[in-house]
């Protein structure tokens, strides 16, 4: 068995049974997108919380200058 299938089939084995198919789709893509996330931190690094700060304080300057 492929390992992105066995992946899927350990996910869905965590996924409680009383969920309906539309349900298990949307908590499947969750879980990939946090996933993706994850990785993206580990490997590119993550802002502190004043570097975020400034970033949207600069982009509340420049959409009031607009």
């Amino acid at each position: 068995m492929s390992t992105a299938k066995q992946v899927l089939i350990n996910r869905i084995n965590t996924i409680s049974d009383d969920m309906e198919e539309l349900e298990i789709i949307e908590r499947l893509y969750m879980l990939a997108r946090l996933e993706h996330s994850i990785e993206r931190c580990e490997s590119e690094g993550t802002l502190t919380t004043d570097e975020v700060r400034n970033h949207f304080k600069n982009k509340r300057a420049a959409y009031a200058t607009a």
